[in-house]
């Protein structure tokens, strides 16, 4: 699912991009493209919880696959590979 959404986000950005430099000058299009993506990356990465937080609701989850998978995220959140959770 995430990989379909980032095809839509690239695709539908490149044809925007198009559309948006007969207006724009291609440097601030660029600016304004990146600074869009560190705030929307910013969202994304949440600080509310960490690896021991993550353990204590894995632990209390009834559900194995929820717990594999907070579980995992605690693992990444600790500074762990990806490819290691």
């Amino acid at each position: 699912m995430a990989a379909i959404l980032s095809a839509v986000c690239w695709g539908s950005a490149t044809v925007m991009s198009k559309g948006v430099l007969g207006h724009m000058p291609p440097m601030t299009l660029l600016a304004v493209q990146l600074t869009a993506s560190i705030i929307v990356l910013w969202l994304a990465v949440r600080e509310d919880y960490d690896g021991a937080a993550l353990r204590r609701l894995a632990k209390a989850s009834k559900d194995a696959n929820q717990t594999r998978r907070l579980l995992a995220l605690a693992v990444v959140y600790d500074g762990g590979k990806r490819s290691d959770a």
